[in-house]
């Protein structure tokens, strides 16, 4: 083997080396591609195949030939449900729509008359509910076709909302929350841990305030940044046409954008105080944003995903703000809010209490122990070999 190629092999399998003792650096490097697997399928299963409820008062073979054909379309995932089911998984958004199909519809098939379908659409996101009707009209035809007359089968329309909501509209709220997540832990991040890489944080510490106190300050500081962008994004999105909370669900949606922001700016705060490197504090308070994004059902509707992965979504506090501020904007509710209210509020604390402890924590380390800060560095001189000059006689 060459001393090329030996050269070559050392480097690689140092760089490996080094990289598998960097914890951080496998959770940054692998994490955002099993990630993106997720969010891919995120969209194909929430958009590509949402669940619709069938409810049916005949059992005869030509309403289980449409049953078959409604579950094989392809564009939807059918369900025969019961009338009541049907209506309370359409309130909750569990459905997409309802087809009913007639009693009569197996003496109607056998006469070769038209039977009444009705289809009942929550026209919450236009693309979903084009999807569905394309799909639906599939079915019937398919259906039709095998009844040996055409049409059998006339569907009626009833949708939820007096007016669609656009693809823009819906993405609106996710993307409002993830600009605020974005804002407030990075901003929030690299704020705290510039102040003890310039060695600040000690003259601050100086100061007759506990470091309680120091810490709500940071965290204030990375939340008024954060009202100052979601402040732009509620103009520019009013604006446009995108948000529009009806009457009192204004202080709702208000508030809860209120409340990402200081959630968002409290996890910042306690990156920044435990990294305490510019660097990594900028890379993860990124990857904890998205992170926490992806994993709220910000670019799906979650009630549309299997229930694995909506039992691990309701674990993440942003997906509470995400239903909160889409039911203030789009529905014009404020249903659940306080709940909502209450799981951000309690995240933003316990995010402060966590800053503290890291704070704390790190300084009651002996001053040998810590990284020297850049200042302290500058103000240190130099260290030289050289002996001291005697002065010399006259």
């Amino acid at each position: 083997m060459s001393a090329n190629a030996r050269a070559a092999l050392a480097i690689a399998r140092k760089d490996l080396a080094i990289w598998l003792r960097r914890p951080v650096a496998i959770f940054t490097t692998v994490t955002p591609s099993l990630l993106y697997v997720l969010v891919v399928y995120y969209v194909s299963v929430a958009v590509g195949t949402p669940p619709i409820a069938v409810v049916t008062g005949a059992r005869g073979a030509p309403t289980q030939r449409l049953v078959g054909a409604l579950r094989d379309s392809g564009g939807f995932k059918a369900e025969v449900v019961g009338a009541r089911q049907a209506r309370s998984d359409l309130h909750d958004l569990s459905v997409a729509g309802i087809v009913w199909l007639p009693a009569a519809l197996d003496r109607d098939v056998a006469a070769h008359d038209q039977v009444a379908v009705r289809a009942e659409f929550n026209n919450l996101n236009a693309d979903i509910v084009g999807d569905l009707r394309r799909s639906l009209a599939l079915s019937v035809r398919d259906f039709s076709a095998a009844s040996g007359a055409t049409p059998v089968v006339r569907v009626t329309e009833h949708d939820t909302h007096a007016a669609g909501v656009s693809l823009a509209e819906f993405r609106m709220i996710p993307g409002l929350v993830l600009i605020l997540t974005i804002v407030g832990i990075v901003n929030a991040a690299l704020a705290t841990c510039q102040e003890f890489e310039q060695g600040t944080f000690d003259e601050l510490a100086l100061a007759p305030v506990p470091t309680s106190g120091i810490v709500v300050g940071k965290v204030l500081g990375g939340w008024l940044t954060t009202v100052f962008v979601g402040a732009c994004m509620w103009v520019a999105g009013v604006g446009a046409g995108l948000l529009h909370p009806h009457g009192p669900y204004w202080l709702a949606g208000i508030s809860m954008s209120l409340l990402v922001g200081l959630a968002a700016a409290s996890i910042g705060v306690t990156i920044g105080a435990l990294l305490r490197q510019f660097q990594l504090a900028s890379s993860t308070s990124i990857v904890v944003s998205l992170y926490l994004f992806f994993l709220a059902g910000g670019v799906s509707v979650l009630a549309f995903l299997p229930v694995w992965l909506q039992d691990v979504t309701r674990f993440d506090p942003l997906y509470y703000a995400i239903q909160s501020l889409q039911r203030a904007s789009l529905d014009g509710s404020a249903h659940d809010f306080l709940r909502d209210a209450l799981i951000m509020t309690s995240l933003a604390i316990a995010g402060t209490i966590l800053a503290v402890w890291a704070v704390s924590h790190r300084s009651h380390e002996p001053r040998s122990r810590r990284r020297p800060t850049l200042r302290s560095r500058r103000a240190d001189p130099p260290i030289t070999n050289r002996r001291p000059s005697l002065p010399t006689r006259s």
